[in-house]
């Protein structure tokens, strides 16, 4: 693999990118869908402590600390499958597109291939600091 000089930095080409998906597509398949979970339960967690006053029943307080665990459980499920990613040199951008970014070479510049969970490819590339907003179709 390609490295920018004095960094750690993998630099992949599409087809190098391309070749990773697979295995890409199942990470970022269970960030997406254990991120939509640790939401939904990070907000009912949330929900109840406000409504908790102090007189709250022992099967309450069971039920509390089982929803904290949960949420506990989802977010280093998240964080495990995010260093995952960093490991085979894919940065994780948003966890609930499911949005991740491989560092490329566009011309002498140094990019970002783009793929959201969904896309069938990586078709799309954009600049170091210009972001998902910035993403144009690779040619």
């Amino acid at each position: 693999m390609a490295k920018p000089a004095n960094t750690d930095v993998r630099l992949f080409t599409r087809e190098e990118a391309e070749k990773t998906l697979p295995l890409v597509r199942v990470i970022v398949r269970d960030i997406v869908r254990d991120y939509e979970e640790y939401t939904r339960k990070s907000q009912e967690l949330n929900a109840r402590t406000v409504r908790q006053s102090a007189a709250i029943t022992k099967e309450e307080m069971k039920a509390l600390h089982e929803l904290e665990e949960m949420v506990g459980a989802l977010k280093k499920r998240i964080a495990e499958a995010g260093m995952e990613l960093d490991k085979l040199g894919i940065e994780l951008k948003d966890c609930q597109l499911g949005l991740i970014d491989f560092p490329t070479k566009i011309g002498n510049e140094v990019a970002y291939l783009c793929w959201k969970h969904g896309e069938e490819h990586i078709g799309f590339w954009h600049g170091l600091s210009e972001g998902y907003p910035g993403r144009r179709p690779l040619t």
